[in-house]
């Protein structure tokens, strides 16, 4: 999958459709309405994995696709310390999503030697939607 900006989501029904359900699941942890800024996916096999980094934006949401993937290939997505220590491990399972504020240090974790599969995740980088109500309603209660 190509990097979709905003504007292009509209052709991409799927991707749409997808957005659409993330947000709804972001609306109910964050209690905050969230526009996407960039979607792509991010695939690598058994002996690759990520480099640690952060994102831009304000949330990284990440969505894990393979309907057949087997936990214990791991691939998941660690968040970690700046000394690079494991503050959190989501294990790479079939439609979960994992967001978190896209400033945090993360990377894609290996798989192990008996995965065949491909590792691919959808990411959305996303930023508060300021014209929504619910920022109107956050915003006044931060007052």
């Amino acid at each position: 999958m190509p990097e979709i900006l905003p504007s292009e989501m509209e052709k991409h029904q799927s991707i749409k459709l997808l957005w659409d359900a993330v947000n709804d699941k972001l609306i109910q942890g964050y209690n905050l309405s969230f526009l996407p800024i960039r979607a792509y996916s991010n695939a690598h096999t058994y002996g690759l994995d990520g480099a640690p980094h952060t994102d831009d934006g304000e949330v990284t949401a990440i969505y894990y696709p393979v309907q057949d993937w087997d936990p214990e290939w791991e691939g998941g997505t660690a968040l970690l310390t700046e000394d690079g220590d494991c503050l959190q491990y989501c294990r790479y399972k079939f439609n979960r999503l994992f967001a978190f504020p896209a400033r945090t240090l993360h990377k894609a974790m290996p798989l192990t030697k008996k995965c065949n599969k491909l590792r691919t995740v959808i990411v959305f980088k996303c930023i508060v939607d300021v014209d929504h109500e619910l920022y109107s309603r956050w915003y006044n209660d931060q007052a």
